[in-house]
């Protein structure tokens, strides 16, 4: 649909222009997000907001999916768009593009089975920073479960039956505005991904304790024999420099005195590998800031290829 939506700003850019404008002073205003300079980054967010917010009208009921991009066309989008300027706006700039999905608590857990030696599995807890609708952390609530649920997925990974394979595991998300369940499947542009995406939230219902808070500092207290491990997947890129650093800070000095762990999943062109613009790379460190996992490099939508560098 981001096709569409780039031939409608092509027949009619004041419109859009002006909707991107006032969404992105939401977004700098509401959840201190800059939203970038490439065109993909500036349009995204409206595309998403058009096809939730015709979904919560429920102007597709008798469709099987509301939200599919293949019910729009540009002149669809542009009448759509005139008639729904200020709420479009306003939808886009609020909600953060929730893209955690539930497939890539696979990379996580297959990390967290490397290192497995370094934790017990009873007295830890992991914490997701930016939890968004808490999809990962409900895969990473129940790893046998989560592994049984994707094995005979398109999206399983090969490494499936290598990854942390236990009963439970405590787990709860730290999200400053956490997202509606439908706003979550509008960020998937994929049909296929997002059938399967709802699918897992039919399964996984149990509820994940969500404590409001951006990760700059922990609102949490836990006892002093629990470790934590605390889970950034995707989230971290998109702050300033300077949060980012202060954010990373704030987790060390978090985990060090309680022996705990850090996962970091960021893209790994911003991470000296600018040959590579879709991948990720994802690893562990310690209270100290040092590695002590594989690093591995990621690649898809739902990060469940990957392969380890080094």
């Amino acid at each position: 649909m981001l096709e569409l939506l780039t031939e409608a700003l092509t027949k009619n850019p004041q419109l859009i222009i002006s909707i991107i404008e006032k969404s992105n002073y939401i977004a700098q205003q509401q959840l201190g997000q800059d939203r970038g300079l490439s065109s993909a980054s500036q349009l995204f967010p409206v595309e998403i907001a058009i096809r939730y917010l015709a979904s919560e009208q429920r102007l597709f009921k008798d469709y099987p999916d509301s939200l599919s991009s293949s019910l729009w066309s540009v002149d669809s989008i542009l009448d759509y768009l005139g008639a729904n300027a200020q709420s479009i706006a306003e939808i886009a700039g609020s909600n953060t593009m929730a893209k955690n999905l539930p497939q890539r608590a696979a990379h996580i857990l297959w990390l967290m089975k490397q290192i497995e030696n370094q934790f017990d599995n009873k007295n830890l807890l992991i914490i997701e920073i930016g939890s968004s609708a808490t999809l990962v952390s409900k895969a990473l609530r129940h790893p046998e479960k989560f592994k049984q649920w994707l094995t005979d997925k398109p999206t399983a990974p090969r490494q499936i039956n290598n990854i942390l394979n236990v009963p439970e595991l405590n787990v709860i998300g730290v999200e400053l505005n956490p997202p509606k369940e439908n706003w979550v499947l509008a960020c998937i542009g994929d049909d296929n991904l997002r059938d399967e995406v709802r699918d897992f939230t039919k399964k996984f219902t149990q509820a994940i304790p969500q404590v409001q808070g951006d990760g700059l500092f922990l609102p949490i207290n836990i006892k002093k024999e629990i470790t934590p491990i605390v889970i950034a997947c995707a989230m971290l890129y998109q702050l300033p420099s300077d949060k980012r650093n202060k954010m990373e800070e704030g987790i060390k000095n978090f985990i060090y005195p309680r022996g705990g762990l850090f996962i970091k999943t960021d893209p790994a062109k911003y991470l000296g590998m600018s040959d590579r613009p879709g991948n990720w790379l994802s690893w562990v460190e310690n209270g100290r800031g040092s590695i002590v996992s594989p690093k591995i490099l990621l690649s898809g939508k739902t990060f469940t290829q990957w392969n380890v560098i080094k």
